[in-house]
């Protein structure tokens, strides 16, 4: 291979890599149907709980089941005022607020679609854009088993960063959640968290997202251990207020069982 053709095509490969990476950084700008633009912002708004590659996934399917028209986007078999119209509803996402899915609970539960993704896909619109939103976030199980989790990584966290319990981590997660944890999430998930919008609110489910990220941004790990680390939203959703106490009391015997007196 001449040298001249070499770092050419090096040349074109990188800028193919670069192009690439922008059209993922930039979400719904590659879109080609109201799906795809939905669910680019769903997928980029709904954090890193799914990953976005997993949520993106997720609310393709549930949106392309909800609306036949993505299809005939997709494949380019739009008549030229249809996809005019489509264009102007993928357009609509750009730079919009997350509001509907990360918002309060009224931001959430009156949370509708552009009105040009309205014009574009009709009665399909609101369906679609609920069903995308639920998709693109964990499942009430799913939320429940991360809610455990973060738990009990905080209580690692605090017992060998504060402490210096040697234990290794892997090994004090696990024993946390089979023990500490493992009853709450089962009762957790008895409740019903699955995403719900529209007739199907799902009232449970927006006070346990607001109790997840609570949990997950405690400053102090330590935190865990205390019932005033606990959010009021948690009570009710994620656990029994009437069971708060015995899971704390549970944190705290489980860090004495490796000799840290809380």
């Amino acid at each position: 291979m001449n040298k001249t053709f070499s770092s050419s095509f090096v040349i074109a490969l990188t800028v193919v890599g670069l192009t690439a990476c922008a059209e993922d950084e930039k979400g719904g700008s590659g879109a080609g149907s109201y799906c795809e633009a939905l669910c680019d912002w769903a997928a980029d708004c709904a954090g890193d709980a799914l990953g976005k590659k997993e949520a993106k996934k997720r609310c393709l399917e549930a949106t392309r089941a909800a609306d036949s028209n993505c299809a005939d986007a997709e494949s380019g078999d739009l008549d030229p005022v249809s996809q005019a119209a489509v264009d102007k509803c993928v357009e609509s996402f750009d730079d919009r607020a997350c509001d509907d899915i990360t918002g309060d609970e009224t931001d959430v539960a009156t949370g509708t679609p552009p009105t040009e993704c309205v014009t574009s896909e009709g009665s399909a619109a609101v369906d679609a854009y609920n069903d995308g939103r639920a998709a693109a976030q964990p499942t009430g199980d799913e939320l429940c088993d991360d809610i455990g989790a973060t738990i009990c990584a905080h209580a690692v966290d605090c017992l060998i960063g504060d402490y210096g319990v040697s234990e290794a981590e892997d090994a004090l997660q696990e024993a946390c959640e089979a023990t500490v944890t493992a009853d709450m999430v089962s009762n957790c998930k008895d409740v019903g968290l699955d995403v719900g919008y529209g007739d199907d609110i799902n009232a449970n489910r927006i006070a346990a997202d607001d109790c997840s990220t609570e949990l997950n941004g405690l400053d102090d790990s330590c935190q865990i251990f205390t019932e005033d680390a606990w959010p009021a939203s948690c009570g009710g959703s994620v656990i029994d207020a009437d069971d708060l106490p015995a899971l704390a009391g549970s944190l705290v015997g489980f860090a004495s069982d490796y000799g840290v007196s809380l």
